[in-house]
């Protein structure tokens, strides 16, 4: 029987960086002066170790999950005699949010782990919820702060939500115009004809039946603070001829037979007058001339047509400054231009003469009945980008819509981000994820049901705050444990991470001071964040010949055994662990071995090194004869 006593170092305090490659504290050699004999058929075992963990933290993606959730506030009258439910009572669903990112095109899928500090994970945590908060408002505006007392001692974390409100004009750029494919175009009954240029969209050299041509445009989504697309269409208002101006979410599914970007829970009704256009994809908002005649169009859900679908359903108009089938040919209010205003959940619709003189022609009244309401700005349409569609006259003609103004979010533009990438909205990345099963169960919910007159006892849009605090009127939700009402949520798992032990959500926020009306609401840790590396390590012998499994990496390995990061009482510094009851390993030695050194390491179920682990690790083996 033998003890051997191995060490990295014979100091405590020395920082990982400054220790050599075969030193480090979670991997190191000993070599020795002279040979070390084993004797044939002897065993292994962990007699104790001592180390230190440091204040960082081992962190993988999976980890460590919260959800944001950003729609109505299920807490406001949630009475026993009348619950909220957030398949009745709301526009949105949570979202997911791994605290941090440690994926890479090397790596994914598998879930890494890295180390971090408080400053690192303040990045990597801030990042993350700028991410994941979809809203356009509010996405890539995000970010955390660490909260400390007067000595500077962190006592918790600070969650920001900023806030996008400009109203500058930023007209598209020429090369984000993109084709909506339609099927005739598709098909190559009709060429594609059309440019688009500072602004102009045209649609030029037609062939002798006429071309149809639709674009999207792709640059930046619209703002849902008071955000304005108007575009003139004097030039394609020619007698009988169909033009249409609308908002759409970007799609990145075809559909096999048409071509179209389209839904696969989207119908298109049999009956032509339901239809802008059967050369229009999918759109969410329309303005269009259809025949002669002014109308507009969206894509609620309608139970009386279809219990899986979406439909193209007209919105009949008439309440508000313009009458019903208002007559484009005959124009007499002499109408140029079209304008959209996006305001929080609520869409208004004017048509501008050519001097701006605004006429409404559908603004929001949540007494209105369902045919004269149009569908709520939900979470699956939260990034919106203009529409543009003409029908070209003659072979000769050349008709064009010009984008005169357009409030978009710009920062998604200098984030890096791209419209076609996986996770470009909310809705991309269920969609690409092949999750979109998620998107449909959102908005086939009973508030943008068109068959029932029952939206408005249900859901009132939300518009924009008046006051100090000008901002979109939804609450900003943090979930970080599983929640009965903001579901799903099983996977949280943040709360007592994150200091917010007592409730699985909070909508507790308080808002920045300062001059600025449209002011960010920050979440604020009520406790001491428990930041604890649960993630326990392993004690491997690399150079000796016992053998183990670890099933879960599906091979052999050398680990000789398992170690808690913490003892009950202290979760960083010193540390002293001594099994109770040591497990011996064979080392299937039939002869005598002869060692010239010892090859520790500590490591993950995963094998990769516990990097957390500093300063000087002590470990000592117990060598003996296999007992007969």
């Amino acid at each position: 029987m033998s003890l051997v006593i191995c060490s990295n170092t014979a100091e405590d305090d020395l920082d990982n960086t400054t220790i050599n490659n075969i030193n480090k504290p979670f991997s190191f050699r000993n070599a020795l002066s002279s040979t070390y004999k084993i004797p044939p058929n002897a065993q292994v075992a962990l007699q104790s170790i001592k180390y230190s963990l440091d204040s960082s933290l081992i962190l993988s993606t999976n980890s460590r999950i919260m959800y944001q959730y950003y729609g109505e506030d299920l807490n406001v009258n949630n009475a026993e005699d009348n619950p909220s439910t957030i398949t009745r009572n709301s526009t949105a669903v949570p979202i997911k949010t791994p605290l941090v990112d440690t994926t890479s095109a090397d790596t994914y899928p598998t879930d890494t782990k890295k180390q971090f500090n408080l400053t690192s994970l303040k990045k990597a945590f801030g990042d993350q919820l700028g991410k994941y908060m979809y809203h356009p408002n509010q996405r890539y505006k995000a970010f955390v702060d660490l909260d400390t007392n007067t000595d500077g001692t962190f006592t918790g974390f600070k969650l920001n939500y900023d806030y996008y409100d400009s109203a500058t004009s930023n007209i598209p750029d020429d090369d984000y115009a993109e084709d909506l494919l339609n099927d005739a175009v598709n098909e190559g009954i009709y060429e594609q004809s059309w440019t688009y240029e500072a602004g102009v969209f045209s649609s030029s050299n037609p062939n002798d039946e006429g071309t149809p041509q639709c674009a999207i445009l792709t640059q930046y989504p619209i703002s849902l603070h008071n955000g304005v697309l108007t575009v003139n269409f004097n030039n394609a208002n020619a007698s009988g001829k169909e033009w249409a101006v609308g908002l759409s979410r970007y799609i990145q599914t075809q559909d096999d037979i048409t071509g179209r970007y389209t839904l696969n829970y989207f119908s298109r009704p049999l009956s032509g007058d339901q239809m802008p256009s059967k050369y229009i994809g999918f759109y969410d908002y329309l303005v269009c001339r259809k025949g002669n005649t002014l109308k507009v169009y969206h894509t609620p859900f309608d139970s009386s047509i279809s219990s899986e679908k979406l439909i193209s359903r007209e919105m009949i108009y008439g309440n508000d400054d313009i009458s019903e089938d208002y007559d484009l040919d005959t124009n007499a209010s002499s109408f140029h231009k079209v304008k959209f205003t996006c305001i929080g959940q609520q869409i208004k619709i004017e048509m501008l003469e050519s001097d701006d003189t605004a006429h409404t022609l559908y603004e929001y009244d949540s007494t209105y009945d369902n045919v004269n309401q149009l569908k709520p700005i939900c979470q699956s349409n939260w990034n919106m980008y203009p529409i543009l569609y003409l029908e070209d006259p003659e072979l000769d003609a050349s008709n064009s819509l010009t984008v005169e103004t357009f409030t978009g979010v710009t920062t998604f533009g200098s984030s890096g981000w791209e419209v076609s990438q996986d996770d470009a909205s909310w809705f991309n990345a269920v969609e690409t994820s092949n999750n979109l099963q998620v998107a449909r169960e959102l908005e086939l919910r009973i508030w943008n049901d068109n068959n029932e007159d029952l939206r408005q006892n249900y859901l009132v849009y939300a518009d924009i705050l008046s006051g100090t605090n000008q901002v979109i009127d939804l609450e900003n939700v943090i979930i970080t444990k599983p929640s009965n009402l903001y579901v799903p949520t099983n996977d949280a798992n943040t709360t007592a991470f994150l200091g917010f032990v007592g409730d699985s959500e909070s909508s507790n926020f308080s808002y920045a001071t300062g001059s600025d009306p449209h002011t960010r609401r920050i979440f604020t840790s009520v406790s001491q964040p428990v930041l604890i590396n649960n993630k326990s390590f392993f004690v491997k012998l690399d150079n000796l010949t016992q053998s183990s499994t670890n099933a879960y990496q599906g091979n052999r390995s050398t680990i000789i055994a398992h170690v808690p990061q913490f003892d009950g009482q202290v979760t960083t510094g010193r540390i002293y662990y001594e099994p109770n009851t040591p497990v011996y390993l064979d080392l299937n030695n039939s002869n005598e071995l002869n060692i010239s050194s010892f090859d520790l390491s500590l490591v993950h179920v995963t094998e990769q090194f516990a990097m957390n682990v500093s300063g000087q690790t002590i470990i000592v083996l117990h060598i003996r004869q296999k007992p007969n």
